[in-house]
């Protein structure tokens, strides 16, 4: 499966850095996961690292026509990993207990009440990287994030907290 270049504008469009997927990348395979949903793909990045790592990846985006937040997929996986837009993180994260896969979001580790929320009914577990992440606008210079960022996981980390 290739992956489209995205260039509308109105989608800004932050690649996540490999740094942040090979973390994540051990532990799906801990927990035997072997086909992953990446619904938010934009330019591919976490596509192509989880690819290179040995894991069938299918992918989708708002901007390919299908939305995540309003689309039942109509395929089999085994779990869901993504980086979702920031504006709109809480609706992916509420998706994706909605769909009760296993999953795992790149977020920031700042959260709001609507997400302790979630959290507290559902539960979660925490894949903490210790290092600011250079996040790389399309035909940027890559750029340290002003925040800290962590791997937002469900039913995929063998504790409640990692720190990597």
């Amino acid at each position: 499966m290739t992956v489209p270049p995205i260039s509308t504008a109105k989608y800004q469009n932050w690649e996540t850095p490999e740094e942040a997927v090979l973390p994540l990348s051990f532990y799906l395979w801990k927990a035997e996961i072997k086909t992953v949903w990446e619904p938010a793909a934009g330019d591919g990045s976490i596509v192509r690292v989880l690819s290179k790592h040995g894991f069938n990846v299918l992918f989708s985006d708002i901007t390919t026509g299908f939305d995540f937040l309003s689309r039942n997929p109509d395929f089999e996986f085994d779990a869901i990993v993504t980086n979702p837009p920031f504006s709109k993180r809480i609706e992916f994260l509420r998706r994706a207990y909605e769909l009760g896969k296993p999953f795992a979001l790149l977020m920031p580790t700042i959260f709001t009440v609507q997400q302790g929320q979630l959290f507290k009914k559902n539960g979660i577990e925490l894949l903490v990287i210790t290092k600011r992440l250079k996040f790389v606008k399309r035909g940027e210079k890559a750029t340290s994030a002003p925040f800290s960022a962590a791997w937002f996981c469900y039913k995929i980390l063998p504790k409640p907290l990692i720190f990597f």
